[in-house]
């Protein structure tokens, strides 16, 4: 399949570069931090990151180089990264070297035994601790259709699901791999309103030349981990001259068999190449 190049609403690297020069030459980009219910003109940039710290990284690095701070809303109990470990720590640390706000991505469905406000309490506190600045903001990992915490702020969070956003704050998200609600290029373009919410997840923003699917995205990012991880162990036992039977080019050659090539990488420099 022959990548759209030339169509900006195709959700690539290459085109969130040339969206994010043109958020910036149409609206006046503005963090929790300075945001007020006040304002009657402003644009709000979040990220909520799934699946890849790596991915979040490079976004953070396009946002900071168009003069953006925005905010990127961590889930402390992701199953596709572990914000302790020690790869994911050096990624944050360049990520809110850049002067970005930190959210906490809060899954509903862990409250239990905990209270909302008890868990929402627990997360901050972790991450505050993790990444050495306060979270400014809450938003729900794939939120029921009902929210039920529609509160402007709770703990001194601005709630980005709160009944101020959903009534008079337009919203654009690129969730699930696709434009949700709005195309976020056209809205830019076209919109009239004068306050924005824009939400977009690093993972589906990545230089694809064979345009992948959402799902294969993930499939990507996940095996690509998994490799890392085993290149790491594999490393540890080469160090000590331990060797097991299987060698990381036969792992190699397994996933060429179940011909997952196309998500293959280096993994000796993965962390440094997205």
């Amino acid at each position: 399949m022959i990548m759209e190049t030339d169509n900006v609403n195709v959700i690539n690297l290459t085109n969130y570069k040339k969206i994010i020069r043109l958020a910036a030459e149409k609206f006046s980009q503005v963090c929790f931090e300075d945001l007020s219910v006040e304002l009657d003109r402003f644009m709000l940039w979040r990220h909520d990151v799934d699946i890849d710290l790596a991915r979040a990284s490079k976004i953070a690095e396009i946002d900071e180089s168009a003069g953006f701070r925005s905010c990127f809303f961590l889930n402390i109990s992701s199953e596709f990264y572990n914000i302790h470990d020690y790869k994911s720590q050096k990624i944050l640390t360049q990520i809110f070297s850049l002067g970005h706000e930190l959210g906490v991505h809060l899954d509903l469905r862990l409250t239990n035994p905990m209270s909302f406000l008890e868990r929402l309490e627990y997360e901050a506190f972790v991450l505050e601790k993790l990444v050495g600045i306060q979270p400014v903001a809450v938003s729900f990992h794939n939120p029921p259709s009902k929210i039920i915490f529609e509160e402007l702020k709770y703990h001194g969070l601005w709630n980005c699901y709160s009944q101020f956003f959903q009534e008079n704050v337009e919203y654009c998200s690129d969730s699930n791999g696709h434009w949700r609600y709005k195309v976020l290029p056209e809205l830019l373009q076209n919109s009239t309103s004068k306050r924005l919410q824009i939400l977009t997840h690093p993972d589906w923003w990545i230089d694809d030349q064979n345009s992948l699917t959402p799902r294969q995205k993930v499939a990507q990012a996940v095996i690509r981990r998994a490799e890392q991880n085993m290149y790491d162990y594999d490393e540890i036992l080469k160090q000590g001259s331990r060797f097991n039977k299987k060698s990381y080019i036969q792992r190699r050659d397994y996933y060429l068999e179940k011909k997952v090539s196309e998500f293959m990488v280096d993994v000796e420099d993965y962390y440094g190449m997205l």
